[in-house]
């Protein structure tokens, strides 16, 4: 059973409550969460702020990143009404701003840019770990890779800044 609105706002407010005790974020990712998920975020009173903040990176960049086209336009329409500022909610904002633009205008990039480009499209805020880069091809794309229990790949053109997106079982 899904949480509702407000059990999730209580849920942000109680140090010790937990929905499920894995994977907990993976719950809290839909359109409809995002509202309080941004009030949690933007409080500093709210002991999960951090992890609210996570939970919203995290929900964008996997939407970004292996989600339908559809979604980036939700994004879109949820952050141009987005009244929730301050603290980790702006963060946020500023994240999904800057991968959003990065995405829907794609333009040449330094191998400095595809580098930050690729962590926030395989870690973002929230998530740990270390790429690693190599030359994809003699077109100029980089390749990415974030090794977990899966890997994930990134392939970056530097000529026009697109990008393609691979998961793969160990």
């Amino acid at each position: 059973m899904w949480p509702s609105i407000e059990e999730v706002r209580q849920w942000g407010y109680d140090e010790e409550a937990d929905f499920i005790e894995q994977d907990e974020d993976l719950l809290l990712y839909g359109f409809e969460y995002i509202p309080v998920l941004c009030q949690l975020a933007a409080d500093p009173n709210c002991p999960k702020n951090e992890y609210a903040y996570a939970v919203l990176s995290q929900f964008f960049r996997n939407s970004i990143v292996r989600g339908p086209r559809e979604d980036i336009e939700r994004f879109q329409a949820v952050l141009a009404a987005s009244l929730t500022r301050g603290g980790y909610a702006e963060k946020w904002q500023a994240y999904a701003t800057r991968l959003l633009q990065l995405v829907q205008h794609p333009s040449p990039l330094s191998v400095t840019e595809a580098r930050s480009f690729a962590e926030d499209l395989l870690l973002g805020p929230g998530r740990v770990g270390k790429l690693s880069e190599a030359i994809s091809d003699q077109e100029g794309r980089l390749r990415f890779t974030l090794r977990t229990s899966i890997m994930e790949h990134v392939d970056i053109s530097l000529a026009t800044g697109s990008f393609s997106y691979v998961r793969q079982h160990a």
